[in-house]
C-alpha cells in the first residue's frame, strides 16, 4: 500500500508485506482483495491521489482485512504472517527477523536431508 502514495518507502518492509501476501494467496482459497471489497473498491486504498495516504477508515477496513486472514492462517504461521501484514510498515517485522522465527526455522530442518 505505502509503495502508492507520494512519500518515500521502505522497500524491504514492502518485500515482507509482498511475501506474506503471497503465503496467503497460497493457502487462502480465494484473492485475499476480495475479501470485504465491492468490485469497484478493490484497490480503492492505493489511490494514488489521496496525498496524504489512505483515509483512517480505509487503514481501518485494511487491518480488519489483515485480521481476517489471521484468524484463518495455521497456527505455526499466524503469529509471522500477522507480523508480515501489519499495515503500519515502521512496525512490520523484518526480513532477517521473520527468517529467524521458530516456524521459518521448522521449515527449513523440516527441507533439510539431513535431517
Amino acid at each position: 500500500m505505502e509503495a502508492y502514495q507520494p512519500e518515500k518507502y521502505d522497500p524491504f518492509a514492502a518485500d515482507v508485506w509482498a511475501l506474506g501476501m503471497i503465503y496467503c494467496q497460497i493457502y487462502m482459497p480465494t484473492v485475499p482483495w476480495n475479501l470485504g471489497f465491492a468490485d469497484e473498491d478493490h484497490f480503492s486504498i492505493f489511490d494514488q491521489s489521496a496525498v496524504d495516504g489512505p483515509l483512517p477508515s480505509d487503514r481501518a477496513h485494511l487491518r480488519a482485512i489483515v485480521e481476517m486472514l489471521g484468524r484463518n492462517m495455521p497456527m505455526p504461521a499466524r503469529p509471522l504472517i500477522l507480523e508480515m501484514l501489519n499495515p503500519e510498515p515502521s512496525q512490520r517485522v523484518s526480513m532477517s527477523d521473520a527468517k529467524s522465527t521458530e516456524w521459518i526455522l521448522s521449515l527449513a530442518e523440516s527441507c533439510d536431508p539431513t535431517h
